[in-house]
C-alpha cells in the first residue's frame, strides 16, 4: 500500500471518503416551546454500508458557539431526528440558527441551515404585562367590590313586604305593589280591619301578621315562587278588572276572594283565608254586640 491505495502490479487504487449529503430536512416553527419535543425528518446520501451519525446544533445569532441539542445514528437514506427539552438548553428571548450535518468514517458532511432563525419566548412578567392590562385588573376588581357593597346596602335599606313579597325602601310609607301601608301611626290590619300600631309584625286583634319584614339571604327564590303561584289569580282577575289593570288594583280585587293568600301566609304554609274569616274567628256565632 502506498499513499492510501493498494499496489497492484504497476498501478495504485486510492479509497476516497465516502460522499455526505443531507437533503429535505423539515424545519419546526420558529417559535419553539421549553417543553416540547419535535421532530426533523430528511433524508442522507452517502456511498457506504455502516451507520452515519446525524447531529442537530443550534447556534446563537452573531455568535461561532454551538450547542447540542440532538443526535442519532441512521443508514442511508430517510431518517427522523426527535428532540426536546429545550428550556434546559437555550436562552429565551436569544435568537438561533439550527444546522445540522452527517459524519461518517471520519468524513462530514456539508452543514445544513435549516430556513429561518428559532427562540424560546420570554415568559411574561408582572414588570412586563402592559399597562391596560393592569387597568382592567383594577377595574375589574372595583366593580365586583363595589357590587358586593351596593348589594349588601340595598339589603340594609330594604324589606320585604309581607302581603306580595316585593322588595321595598326601608323608608316608604307603603308597598306600591300592592297598595300595603308600613308607616303610619295608625294603619288598619288588611285581614280583620282593626286599626294597629304601625310597626308591628302581627296584628293584637286576629293576632294574624300583618306588616312587612326586613329581607334576608336567600328569599329571593321563595318571592319567585309566590308570584309564579299567584299566576293564577291574575288571570282569574282579567274577569272583573279588564285586560289592563294596575298592580295595586289586582291585590285590592284578590284580598276580597276566599282564594287570597298574603305572602307570608304561604311561606309559612297558612291555608287561604276567605273574607271576613278573622271576624268570625272573634264572633263564630255572627251574634256581633247584640248577642
Amino acid at each position: 500500500m502506498r499513499n492510501g491505495g493498494v499496489v497492484l502490479g504497476n498501478r495504485s487504487v486510492e479509497f476516497l471518503p465516502s460522499d455526505l449529503a443531507l437533503v429535505g430536512l423539515t424545519t419546526p416553527s420558529s417559535i419553539l416551546s421549553p417543553t416540547a419535543n419535535y421532530t426533523i425528518d430528511g433524508s442522507v446520501l452517502y456511498n457506504g454500508t455502516g451507520p452515519v451519525r446525524i447531529v442537530l446544533e443550534a447556534v446563537p445569532v452573531g455568535s461561532s458557539n454551538t450547542i447540542t441539542i440532538a443526535t442519532t445514528q441512521t443508514g442511508t437514506g430517510t431518517f427522523s431526528l426527535t428532540y426536546g427539552s429545550l428550556g434546559a438548553l437555550l436562552a429565551p428571548g436569544t435568537q438561533y440558527d439550527l444546522i445540522a450535518f452527517a459524519s461518517f468514517n471520519n468524513s462530514t458532511s456539508p452543514v445544513y441551515h435549516l430556513s429561518g432563525t428559532f427562540a424560546i419566548p420570554i415568559a411574561p412578567t408582572p414588570s412586563s404585562i402592559s399597562w391596560w392590562v393592569w387597568a382592567a385588573i383594577v377595574i375589574g376588581l372595583v366593580v365586583v367590590v363595589g357590587g358586593v357593597f351596593v348589594s349588601r346596602r340595598i339589603r340594609s335599606d330594604s324589606v320585604e313586604c309581607s302581603e306580595c313579597g316585593s322588595i321595598v325602601s326601608a323608608r316608604a310609607a307603603g308597598c306600591p305593589a300592592c297598595g300595603t301601608c308600613f308607616d303610619r301611626d295608625e294603619s288598619q290590619c288588611i285581614h280583620c280591619g282593626n286599626q294597629i300600631p304601625a310597626g308591628v309584625t302581627a296584628c293584637p286583634h286576629c293576632h294574624r301578621t300583618t306588616n312587612n319584614r326586613p329581607v334576608r339571604p336567600g328569599n329571593t327564590s321563595d318571592r319567585e315562587s309566590y308570584h309564579e303561584h299567584i299566576e293564577q289569580f291574575r288571570a282569574a282577575a282579567h274577569g272583573d278588572l279588564g285586560d289592563d289593570f294596575p298592580e295595586p288594583s289586582f291585590w285590592e280585587w284578590w284580598r276580597q276572594q276566599p282564594s287570597y293568600q298574603s305572602y307570608r301566609d304561604w311561606l309559612e304554609g297558612r291555608p287561604p283565608r276567605p273574607p271576613g274569616a278573622d271576624a268570625m274567628d272573634k264572633d263564630p256565632l255572627g251574634l256581633g254586640d247584640g248577642r
